[in-house]
């Protein structure tokens, strides 16, 4: 094999010397034949235009960012055929290596790389941007220090709307798996799961699938092996860290406050050379609750206080949920005999919520769908939003209203568990936001006459569905659905070459179009005869089809031939 040296402006690099490789791009080790000093150059070829947004935003967020732990941008170029940007080299590799040829890092190593992270994400606040990827495979080793490298992904906050997640699952924020939001604190959860990887070799939350991630966050409280040993400080950090609940999580000026930053770093070993972090008084901006919403911070005690409710028992249960530890321990009165029917309650109960934040997600992603058949859309966001107050409604009037909808058997002794406050919490936190989803359509319908007039005389079955959900004619509109979002999706996919690779906004519609495919799928085997909760627990995956994977032509070749088949049908 033949390499050559390339030349770009005042920079140099044979094409030999790779130090990493992208989705669309090729990093070299270069040097500035002025200088003679060291760069990395990545290289990014002109014909991957779909991944121009991603490259023209890490450009533009580098440009912004100017930190000892920010990986530094000195130059971009634009050719005819390439992308050209040049930052700093970091001779050491990345953190990830790190931990494969060590397996883990002694505390006082891991503390010292952490202070320097922290000061990274303290210069991103200041911008107001989240990095969004934070992993080791991004923290960068040079002599001076640790680099936060990778920024791709990043954004500033006041532009995030409706985003889909990104990122590496294991690193994600709960916020960011289950619902894809993101706010001030989301690269905190990421640090404080990859803190947590530097001290044992591993992350907190291990998981084949994203279903089984999602649970083990959301129900394991956070262990620590005896060997290594870490101290107490740095359990709490990470504790501080990995709270599920944004609002309760500490945020930037909180860790900086924390006595493991606190402390005067020591000398580390010889790959990084650690140094002290800047503690500021001043305040970062952070996402907060809506002040319409029923709750509000108390940064006092930084726990959340319910108030204006009128019903005291969701009062009693949000009290007692975010404001007390009562719900970090297990009931020590759990009958043994009954576990398997009360696991199975909150089986049920989980599956259903689940599909709510499913139904949800999809409600908000149609907004943006243009479609060609007239008020297809409208349509299915009637659709969506009718289903997903169904359930809400059930959920609800089963946890508060002692209404036994779902016909449990053990369901006096389920109420008795901590398990029943921490799903009922976790439920009215998220009711709201499905109540003002559902609002917004049905205010539509109900305000809108003359569409509704236009439905009895011209689309006599969907006038049905304004009334109650006829199953028969939800999955004709939603395979309707799926077949014209499918052919918008085909005009701009070459699938003659399963090498092709597929740009973001690609990945996003795919991903929507499995979604769609998936609830019509949920529609057929279970709406369509008489719904069986227990089933439906068992046998559906939601959670892996509301995170954003990297898919190939292959598997949309695979989704299309469902389609073509659903077709014929």
């Amino acid at each position: 094999m033949s390499y050559e040296t390339r030349v770009i402006m005042n920079y140099q690099f044979n094409s030999c010397d790779i130090i990493g490789r992208g989705f669309s791009s090729i990093v070299y080790k270069g040097i500035n034949t002025i200088t003679k000093e060291n760069v990395a150059i990545k290289v990014i070829k002109r014909q991957f235009s779909d991944q121009l947004p991603l490259i023209q935003n890490e450009i533009q967020i580098l440009s912004k960012l100017q930190g000892r732990n920010i990986l530094k941008l000195y130059e971009h170029f634009t050719t005819q055929n390439n992308i050209y940007i040049i930052t700093e080299y970091c001779r050491q590799g990345d953190l990830g290596q790190k931990l494969k040829q060590f397996g883990y890092l002694r505390q006082e190593y891991a503390v010292a790389i952490i202070r320097q992270i922290i000061d990274g994400i303290y210069v991103m606040a200041q911008q107001n941007i989240i990095h969004r990827d934070l992993k080791p495979q991004n923290i960068l080793i040079n002599e001076d220090g640790i680099k936060i490298a990778d920024f791709g992904f990043a954004k500033p906050l006041n532009q995030l709307q409706n985003e889909m997640n990104v990122g590496t699952p294991l690193y994600m924020s709960p916020e960011t798996i289950i619902k894809s939001q993101y706010n001030a604190k989301s690269d905190i959860w990421s640090l404080g799961v990859l803190f947590y990887e530097v001290l044992f070799g591993y992350p907190p939350f291990q998981a084949q699938t994203e279903q089984e991630l999602i649970f083990k966050i959301l129900n394991q409280r956070i262990s620590f092996p005896d060997v290594p040993p870490v101290s107490e400080t740095v359990k709490d950090f990470i504790k501080q860290c990995l709270i599920v609940d944004p609002y309760l999580r500490l945020g930037i000026t909180e860790l900086l406050k924390h006595p493991l930053i606190k402390r005067t770093a020591k000398k580390a070993e010889k790959f990084v050379r650690p140094t002290d972090t800047e503690s500021t008084e001043q305040t970062i901006k952070s996402e907060i609750p809506n002040s319409s919403e029923p709750w509000t911070t108390n940064s006092s005690n930084k726990k959340l206080v319910y108030v204006n409710c009128k019903n005291p028992q969701v009062n009693a249960i949000l009290n007692k949920y975010l404001n007390t530890k009562s719900n970090q321990g297990t009931n020590n009165n759990t009958v043994t005999k009954n576990q398997p029917l009360l696991e199975e309650i909150s089986l049920i109960l989980q599956s259903q919520f689940s599909l709510c934040i499913f139904l949800n997600n999809i409600i908000s992603k149609l907004k943006d769908i243009k479609l060609i058949t007239p008020l297809l859309n409208e349509k299915c966001r009637i659709i969506f939003s009718k289903h997903l107050q169904s359930i809400k409604d059930t959920i609800y009037k089963q946890l508060i209203e002692s209404d036994n909808k779902f016909k449990f058997k053990d369901w006096q002794l389920f109420c008795k568990e901590n398990a029943y406050s921490r799903f009922s919490a976790k439920f009215l936190l998220e009711n709201n936001q499905f109540t003002k989803t559902c609002q917004e359509y049905n205010q539509m319908i109900k305000s809108n006459k003359s569409l509704i007039i236009e439905y009895q005389k011209y689309d006599s079955e969907f006038y049905q569905i304004l009334f109650g959900l006829e199953w028969k004619v939800i999955k004709k509109i939603i395979k309707n659905l799926i077949i014209e979002f499918n052919h918008i999706i085909a005009q701009n996919i070459d699938t003659s070459n399963l090498c092709n690779k597929i740009n973001k906004s690609q990945q996003i519609e795919i991903s929507f179009l499995q979604q769609l495919y998936y609830y019509y799928e949920i529609v057929d085997k279970y709406y369509l005869k008489e719904f069986d909760e227990k089933k439906f627990a068992q046998e559906s995956n939601i959670q892996q089809y509301m995170v954003l994977k990297e898919l190939k032509i292959s598997d949309y070749l695979e989704l299309r031939q469902l389609i073509k088949r659903l077709m014929k049908s």
